[in-house]
C-alpha cells in the first residue's frame, strides 16, 4: 500500500507541474495554424521577402500570431526545429496575421483542458490517498486491538 501511496503522491505532483505549464500557455495565448497542402501556398506567398532565406519556406511546418507586449509577432515553425520571428506589419505579415486568427487554433484552448484534466486526476487521487489512509487507520486500528 506504500507503493501505491507514492505513485499517488508522484501523479499529484506532476499534474500541479503540467496546471502551470498550461496556466503559462493560456496567458501566453498564442494563435497556431498547421501548414497543409491547402493553406501552404498562401503562406508562402505572405512570407516571401520577408525572411532571409527563401529556401526554408518550403520547409514551414507551422506558423502562430502573438501580441507580444502590444506588437504583433508572426512565429514561423519549420520542420528541423528552427523558429523565425517576424514583426506583424501591414504587408504580407499583416494579412497572414490575419488568417491566422481566422482559421487558427488557440494555444489558449488547449492550456483550459489540460488544466480541467489535471485538476480531475488531481482530486481522484486525492480521493485515493484519502480512502487508502482510512483503509491503513482502520488496519492499523484492529492490529491493536488483537494484541
Amino acid at each position: 500500500m506504500e507503493k501505491y501511496i507514492k505513485i499517488l503522491k508522484r501523479l499529484i505532483v506532476v499534474c500541479i507541474i503540467s496546471i502551470l505549464i498550461f496556466f503559462y500557455c493560456f496567458c501566453r495565448d498564442r494563435t497556431f495554424l498547421n501548414v497543409n497542402k491547402n493553406n501552404r501556398e498562401m503562406i508562402i506567398e505572405c512570407l516571401e521577402g520577408e525572411t532571409k532565406n527563401e529556401k526554408k519556406l518550403k520547409r514551414i511546418r507551422k506558423v502562430a500570431f502573438d501580441m507580444y507586449w502590444l506588437s504583433p509577432e508572426i512565429y514561423v515553425y519549420y520542420i528541423f526545429g528552427k523558429t523565425d520571428r517576424l514583426p506583424a506589419d501591414e504587408g504580407g505579415t499583416g494579412s497572414l496575421a490575419n488568417y491566422i486568427r481566422e482559421n487558427g487554433y488557440k494555444e489558449a484552448d488547449i492550456a483550459i483542458w489540460g488544466i480541467r484534466i489535471s485538476s480531475i486526476i488531481i482530486i481522484l487521487c486525492t480521493i485515493c490517498l484519502i480512502i487508502m489512509c482510512i483503509i491503513k487507520h482502520k488496519n492499523m486500528r484492529k492490529s491493536k486491538e488483537k494484541n
